[in-house]
């Protein structure tokens, strides 16, 4: 407590402080000690870095799926047709782990923007705003073991979904 009152006390300006003090002054619970506001240069680029990185990574994972994806179709002829699915499955599945953060993200960070700009206070917001960066790497495990399709198949066994082939790898070689 003692940091957040030479902070207030000593960085910011004197009719600021007036302000919390006159915000403070009937307050049982708890004080106020700052408030989110898109009027001063430092707060817009932290929160164009924050959102923009939000917003801005998933389409950059999308540019480098591109550039993957005409990688391996450059390749694509020499593959049989059982592994050209599992490549399109796969790299599907890479696309939907990088949006991840993306669908998560965007809803809580919509709610943070329309929060400074109106100065209303919404819970959900303020409490799921710590939660949701945990949320991609609780479903991301999911999103792997469905496309990828050997954790697919062991998977569907476990839970007997499919049964277990008993089909023996045959190693054949030709000696000329």
């Amino acid at each position: 407590i003692m940091e957040v009152i030479m902070i207030i006390t000593q960085s910011l300006p004197d009719d600021v402080q007036q302000r919390y003090k006159l915000l403070n002054a009937n307050v049982e619970e708890f004080s106020v000690i700052g408030a989110l506001s898109l009027k001063t240069l430092p707060s817009i680029i932290n929160f164009a870095l924050i959102s923009g990185s939000v917003v801005l990574a998933p389409f950059v994972c999308f540019f480098y799926r591109n550039k993957i994806l005409l990688r391996i179709n450059s390749q694509l002829n020499q593959h049989s047709k059982q592994r050209k699915t599992l490549i399109q499955v796969f790299v599907k599945g890479l696309t939907i782990q990088a949006f991840l953060p993306l669908i998560f993200y965007v809803p809580v960070f919509a709610l943070y923007f329309y929060c400074i700009l109106t100065h209303a206070e919404i819970f959900f917001q303020q409490y799921f705003m710590t939660v949701v960066p945990s949320l991609p790497a609780l479903f991301d495990p999911f999103v792997t073991l469905y496309f990828v399709t050997p954790y697919r198949r062991r998977l569907k066994i476990w839970m007997r979904i499919e049964k277990a082939s008993k089909v023996m790898p045959v190693i054949t070689s030709q000696v000329y």
